[in-house]
């Protein structure tokens, strides 16, 4: 009886054990601490470039162990130059993390150049502190705002004439701003000239316009005749002429050394009243035959298509009725009236007129090429004398550089500014209008 009664007296206390055990577990684990840690970085780490600056920083807090949910934690962001935020709060649920993050805009020229930190400082319910986020900035100085002047066109824009006192043709100039502050007008300056590059001073400026960053204006400048040294004029052509703007250098700009256009060629003895030939000033004739276009047509003469205007043989094509035809259409269209001729016999170059005019306007199904009379030149090519325009062959003379330099002068002086052909190639007919 004795045994048994210890034996139960002995299991009452094991069990008594065991509950207090269960007990004080229970409590312990309502009573441990949760583990919170933090992380932070910096983005970006390394800035270079127009202040101020704007830094962001993205961090996380982590919290485990959360055994008395909900969780509330109080942290702020701590700063190297000793600034605190205000303190904030986030409400964990259970184990987890959640994303943080603020700012810090610095820099200037009172702060060209920083480094320094950020960290999270948690302040409950219990502390801990991050990583330091390490950061620099390094301020680039803003370049200074300046106007910044350029041609952006030129060309010859018309003929005068050449006389005292007149204009004896005019440039249009389009000049732009491509800097970062306007650029100012300045009254009774010339802010863009055409010069003449053989330094003679011949030439005109005109003012301009304030001009903002981005903008442009586009200017006419007038060229007068030279009184003081007219025999320069034909003299001394082509002319090579170059468009400046602020050539005073009355602008403060972001370069000068952009100022400048290409060059354009300017031959104005076709418009004076001669022809280039070698060592001399000659007069420029034409030679021209009269016809009636409304009588003009095509005959078969000695196994030949002609068009011929009564028993004037004007144009041959051999067999080619269909050419004649169609040359004949062309002059009907245009009503071209006068056939003249640079080096007869045996002329190097023909052209039709209309009344002493340029035949003007266009024909469907015509074959032209076009050019620039402004820019038409004669080149020796080849031991060969021809009208060029730029990598443009136009017109062959051979040896005979006196008649290139006379249809050169024909052409600028009736304007031409398309070379038409009937039959190409080895066209039966050829013509030029404006």
């Amino acid at each position: 009886m004795r045994s048994m009664r210890r034996n139960r007296t002995a299991l009452a206390a094991a069990v008594l054990l065991a509950g207090v055990l269960i007990f004080l577990s229970g409590l312990e684990a309502a009573f441990a601490q949760p583990v919170i840690t933090a992380r932070l970085r910096a983005i970006p780490e390394s800035f270079s470039g127009k202040c101020p600056a704007k830094i962001q920083f993205d961090g996380v807090i982590i919290v485990r162990n959360n055994t008395r949910p909900p969780l509330r934690v109080q942290y702020r962001f701590l700063r190297s130059d000793g600034a605190l935020s205000p303190i904030s709060t986030i409400v964990f649920d259970g184990d987890g993390s959640k994303n943080v993050s603020t700012t810090w805009t610095l820099g200037g020229p009172s702060l060209p150049t920083y480094s320094g930190w950020q960290s999270i400082k948690v302040l409950y319910p219990q502390e801990a502190e991050s990583n330091r986020a390490n950061f620099s900035v390094t301020c680039q100085a803003e370049p200074p705002k300046k106007p910044d002047l350029v041609i952006r066109s030129f060309g010859l824009k018309e003929w005068g004439k050449c006389e005292p006192n007149h204009v004896i043709f005019t440039f249009q100039v389009t000049v732009a701003n491509i800097g970062t502050a306007a650029s100012p007008a300045i009254p009774g300056k010339a802010l863009v000239q055409a010069m003449d590059q053989h330094g003679n001073g011949w030439g005109n400026g005109v003012p301009l316009n304030a001009i903002p960053p981005g903008g442009q204006q586009t200017v006419v400048i007038p060229v007068y005749y030279l009184r003081d040294d007219p025999g320069h004029i034909t003299g001394a052509a082509p002319h090579p002429f170059r468009a400046i703007a602020d050539p005073l250098k009355l602008v403060d700009e972001l370069r000068e050394d952009n100022n400048m256009s290409g060059v354009i060629n300017v031959d104005p003895r076709s418009l004076c009243g001669t022809a280039s030939v070698p060592g001399t000033a000659q007069p420029l004739k034409e030679d021209c035959i009269s016809f009636n276009p409304a009588t003009a047509q095509v005959k078969f003469v000695s196994n030949d298509w002609k068009i011929v205007d009564g028993s004037h043989w004007m144009f041959s094509f051999g067999t080619k009725k269909t050419e004649a035809e169609q040359a004949l259409r062309v002059i009907k269209h245009y009503g071209m009236n006068q056939s003249c001729f640079v080096g007869r016999p045996g002329p190097s170059f023909q052209y039709l007129l209309r009344s002493g005019t340029a035949p003007a306007g266009a024909l469907a199904g015509e074959d032209c090429v076009s050019f620039n009379p402004n820019t038409a030149e004669v080149k020796k090519i080849n031991n060969d004398w021809k009208i060029v325009d730029g990598n443009h062959w136009m017109f062959s003379f051979g040896n005979k550089e006196d008649e290139a330099r006379q249809a050169l002068a024909i052409i600028k002086k009736y304007g031409f500014t398309r070379s038409c052909f009937v039959g190409r190639p080895d066209p039966s007919f050829t013509y030029m209008r404006k």
